[in-house]
């Protein structure tokens, strides 16, 4: 699925925001996200744990590299800690402070490991680098090892690589203009 108009994402998302430089599957993972909250009835909120459902969903392949585990044991352990929400599935859900602070992870990712764009595995670096309630039990739970993890993202990124994460960022290429 290829974001090219406005429309596509959500609120506060187009392209002159500060989500321009975000490739269309790191945009595509911030949009499934905001349907996991949603379909999950969570508590009409996206935090880090959305976004890692939307990594999940769009890369399973990247997260079972980088995360060490299946992705349906870390799917199975965040559903495990959801708990229901409003039935209400019209509004948008605003993201949490821990979420923002991903996506701000992932931003300073690209610069550090110099790159023009946000991908994959800036967004997954960003998902590891905080700490939130749900997100910290369901990587327990699934058997992450966190650290490893964010060490294989961080070692990926720093060299460069075009592979390692799985099908992560061989064709993770920044956004067309439209």
């Amino acid at each position: 699925m290829v974001l090219a108009h406005r429309e596509d994402y959500p609120r506060g998302m187009g392209r002159s925001t500060e989500f321009g430089n975000h490739t269309d599957r790191a945009v595509r993972v911030v949009v499934l996200a905001q349907e996991e909250a949603r379909v999950m009835m969570h508590d009409a909120y996206i935090g880090p744990e959305h976004l890692l459902l939307g990594l999940v969903h769009a890369e399973p392949d990247a997260v079972q590299t980088a995360l060490g585990v299946w992705p349906d044991d870390v799917r199975e352990a965040i559903m495990r800690f959801a708990s229901p929400g409003p039935l209400d599935t019209s509004a948008s859900f605003p993201f949490t402070p821990e979420a923002l602070e991903a996506l701000k992870a992932a931003q300073r990712a690209s610069r550090e490991f110099p790159s023009d764009h946000v991908g994959i595995k800036h967004l997954l670096f960003g998902v590891l680098s905080v700490h939130g309630d749900r997100l910290d039990r369901a990587l327990e739970d699934a058997g992450v090892d966190r650290d490893s993890a964010h060490a294989r993202v961080g070692a990926a990124l720093a060299q460069g690589r075009s592979t390692g994460l799985g099908g992560a960022t061989g064709s993770d290429r920044p956004p067309t203009s439209g």
